[in-house]
């Protein structure tokens, strides 16, 4: 905020959720607004559900309580089932009845379950899996089906677009600030096929398949 209208130009990125947490819009500043693609993962896999449900399934921690609330104030999001979890323990128990109290299961994240272990959590979701999942991480793709992550290099790119328009002339002001769109698409086709699950060919197509 100290920098707003300040005889200064700038370019900002990775600003997270909503640019007014921060005071935006300046008129002496334009850039890209980082999100999660949780609405488009959620769409995507509601394609291959028996129904509209969708569980929500996350560490219990101070940022993954306040993604949720991003999820549904920014992106109008309602999960028909919440569970915030602590340990390994309890990520196995709710993975496992979600499959009958939903018809969609995003994943948050792990990191903050201490006794969090990667085999195990893999062999559970394996044997356990009935519903279409996804998520927006990399590192999740062993627990889930689908995944589709942010490019880092999008946001750069833009703001040296943006960067070079100022310096030609135009005011930041006439450069409408954007949201991340693009993605990296993950699938793990071994947890969907024991689920019945059989992603479209375009789909597959464009992804990074995991067997």
């Amino acid at each position: 905020k100290h920098y707003k209208n300040n005889g200064q130009k700038w370019v900002y990125c990775g600003v997270n959720w909503d640019p007014a947490n921060h005071g935006l819009p300046y008129d002496n500043a334009t850039g890209m607004t980082e999100v999660a693609l949780v609405d488009k993962v959620i769409e995507t896999l509601k394609g291959y559900a028996k129904g509209k449900r969708v569980g929500f399934l996350t560490v219990d921690s101070e940022t993954e309580h306040t993604e949720a609330r991003a999820y549904a104030k920014q992106l109008k999001l309602s999960f028909a089932k919440e569970k915030f979890v602590k340990t390994l323990a309890e990520w196995k128990d709710e993975f496992r009845k979600m499959q009958g109290e939903v018809d969609v299961l995003f994943f948050g994240n792990f990191a903050g379950i201490n006794d969090w272990n990667e085999a195990e959590a893999a062999a559970w979701a394996l044997e356990h899996s009935r519903i279409p999942s996804g998520s927006t991480y990399d590192f999740t793709m062993p627990y889930t089906m689908l995944g589709m992550t942010k490019i880092a290099e999008e946001q750069g790119i833009w703001a040296g677009k943006a960067a070079a328009e100022i310096v030609k002339g135009t005011p930041p002001s006439k450069i409408a600030p954007v949201q991340n769109k693009e993605y990296k698409l993950f699938l793990n086709v071994k947890l969907a096929s024991k689920a019945g699950v059989v992603f479209k060919p375009e789909l597959v197509k464009n992804a990074t398949v995991l067997k």
